[in-house]
């Protein structure tokens, strides 16, 4: 399923690379979501050479519910993943958003399982209200924590 990088990826000395759910799923011909999660960890393991740090983008976390992201995590930990992004888009036009509580809860367990890990993980919880179609700084603000 997946494409090896090229060496001249590791030749160039980049250390570290991220994915992108949108790239992922048009490489495959599908849209942003419509990779499962098995589909996008066989994705990244075989895209990446080893000696890549490699940050996935793991959409919603491939389930609404705080235990699916936290698997979600410990998944792409065992493929090597040393890092993941989280979002609370939903894809829904009468709900684009995960509220701040349940937002909290999905990340808390994402940071919870992570912890967990034998090495250091990196979390990232975006705010996707802008990209999302709802242009309330005031809520974005609050779900970045500012």
């Amino acid at each position: 399923m997946g494409r090896r990088l090229r060496p001249g990826v590791v030749r160039a000395g980049f250390p570290a690379l991220a994915t992108s759910s949108y790239a992922s799923a048009g490489a495959h011909g599908r849209l942003d979501g419509e990779l499962t999660r098995e589909d996008t960890l066989i994705d990244i393991s075989a895209s990446f050479e080893p000696s890549i740090s490699v940050s996935a983008d793991l959409g919603r976390g491939f389930g609404d519910e705080a235990a699916n992201v936290a698997k979600a995590i410990r998944l792409a930990a065992d493929v090597g993943v040393v890092g993941a992004s989280i979002e609370d888009a939903t894809g829904d036009l009468e709900r684009p958003c995960t509220n701040l509580a349940r937002s909290t809860e999905r990340v808390t367990a994402a940071v919870e399982a992570a912890k967990a890990l034998p090495f250091p993980f990196v979390v990232t919880a975006r705010a996707e209200n802008f990209v999302a179609g709802v242009p309330d700084l005031e809520d974005t603000s609050a779900l970045a924590g500012l």
